[in-house]
């Protein structure tokens, strides 16, 4: 079921309930907000074997969390996801 694993920086995959029901929208830039560019800067496996998801942005009360999925092309966005970002700066063709 590749489409509910989150795979974390070692590699490995993990079924995590909730955090994959999070919806996708491109990260800010650092200067209105965003955080960290990599995945796996926001999304670690604790020393306890749990799995901690940190906001990838700045959050205002009562707004809906969203994340970006990662840097993918558009092809993987769709294998993995299901949908295609409307503007995507890693997608790519190869050639």
């Amino acid at each position: 079921v590749g489409s509910r694993v989150m795979v974390l920086e070692d590699g490995q995959k993990f079924l995590v309930p909730l955090a994959d029901m999070i919806n996708y929208a491109p990260r800010p830039p650092p200067s209105s907000g965003g955080t960290p560019d990599r995945f796996a800067d926001y999304h670690r496996r604790e020393a306890d074997g749990s799995i901690a998801v940190y906001a990838d942005r700045d959050v205002a009360a009562g707004r809906q969390i969203t994340e970006e999925y990662g840097r993918m092309d558009n092809s993987l966005y769709l294998a993995m996801h299901g949908f295609v970002p409307e503007r995507n700066p890693h997608h790519c063709v190869v050639l």
